[in-house]
């Protein structure tokens, strides 16, 4: 059954395509077919840059999701929706152009053996309703305050405007998983506290190793995001969130 994984993060530059990437790379390596689709209008042509590549040029126009998939790597394929959904507002077309997507993806999901949303940046409903249809929910942050301030009103509007109650959190470039597991400590108090939400530490990254280097290099990040990979294969589908619309 096909595994359904959304990744949020409250503000940019929290390494949310970075480790997207690495998490795809790694299932692939577990020959996992691995489909990511794009949401973030801010990484536009990221994920090939970071591979060195060049993405096909598409039409803002809505297509068929089989016109608009490009192979990323061997067993990786990317589609990019940020150019359909980059309209502001609620509008019509906004949100039929949002049903066609899901339709879309409903059609070729058994395909592949994981899905990954990079979700958009911006508390959208958009960003909410593919959170809501994800088997598991994965929020970056890093070491900064306005990062934590962002991840919790990010935890805060997806558990009491959208009624999620389990999110996984991956601290991001930290220098150590003492400093990422106080960090995580640290939104684990605020959501005790004031949510109704059940927080897991999936994995603190270290901050001292590039990515751009080489994406298949076996480095330390690489190791992490393996590890992760491999938690994400083995967590039983379950059902999906009351969202808006299901996968």
């Amino acid at each position: 059954m096909t595994k359904v994984i959304s990744i949020l993060s409250g503000k940019g530059g929290e390494g949310k395509t970075s480790i997207s990437l690495k998490i795809s790379y790694a299932l692939s390596k577990q020959n996992k077919k691995v489909l990511i689709l794009d949401f973030d209008h801010t990484n536009r042509s990221d994920y090939f840059s970071i591979l060195h590549k060049k993405p096909i040029p598409q039409s803002k126009e809505q297509s068929p999701i089989e016109h608009r998939i490009q192979l990323l790597m061997k067993n990786v394929y990317i589609v990019s929706y940020a150019d359909i959904l980059e309209c502001k507002g609620n509008s019509a077309s906004f949100w039929q152009n949002h049903y066609h997507i899901f339709q879309d993806i409903e059609r070729i999901k058994t395909e592949y053996d994981v899905i990954l949303i990079d979700t958009a940046i911006n508390f959208s409903e958009a960003s909410f309703s593919f959170a809501k249809a994800s088997d598991e929910i994965y929020i970056i942050l890093s070491y900064s305050a306005p990062s934590l301030t962002k991840a919790y009103q990010l935890l805060k509007e997806l558990n009491s405007k959208h009624s999620i109650y389990k999110v996984n959190v991956i601290v991001n470039n930290v220098s150590s998983y003492k400093e990422g597991s106080a960090i995580f400590k640290k939104l684990l108090w605020l959501t005790h506290n004031y949510l109704e939400i059940t927080l897991q530490l999936s994995a603190c990254i270290p901050n001292n190793l590039s990515l751009q280097k080489n994406i298949c290099k076996a480095d330390r990040t690489y190791s992490y995001c393996s590890k992760l990979a491999k938690q994400v294969s083995l967590q039983k589908t379950t059902a999906k969130q009351q969202g808006y619309l299901k996968l």
